[in-house]
């Protein structure tokens, strides 16, 4: 049954001067796999994008005790990016599937997100 549907789009430049500004940041949004796989800042700011539109596709901001590192987006260029959740937000959203695409576009990265619930 579908939950919800999220959608977040992230201006590349303005997320680039934030992360410039503010060089911490980066490690408290994103894990360390997230880093390590991101071939480019455009790759970055859709992880982010995708854990903004996860969030809304089930009605939540970072309430409840999730944290942006409980929310790990992963994947290739040669297949879907896919959601992996833990600690807070395992706990509460571990019954949902997450369906995600991320595209980017000049200085616009879009995530959209389906969120499926699986029952318990």
């Amino acid at each position: 049954m579908v939950k919800g549907i999220g959608i977040d789009v992230v201006n590349l430049g303005r997320f680039e001067r934030i992360l410039k500004r503010t060089p911490k940041l980066k490690l408290r949004l994103f894990t360390e796999r997230e880093i390590v796989s991101s071939y480019s800042l455009w790759n970055l700011a859709g992880k982010f994008a995708g854990k903004e539109a996860v969030l809304k596709s089930v009605g939540l901001g970072l309430s409840g005790g999730i944290r942006w590192k409980d929310i790990e987006i992963l994947g290739d260029s040669q297949s879907p990016p896919k959601v992996f959740l833990s600690g807070k937000a395992k706990e509460l959203l571990g019954n949902y599937n997450f369906l995600l695409s991320i595209s980017h576009d000049e200085d616009l990265v879009i995530a959209v997100c389906v969120a499926v619930y699986q029952g318990t």
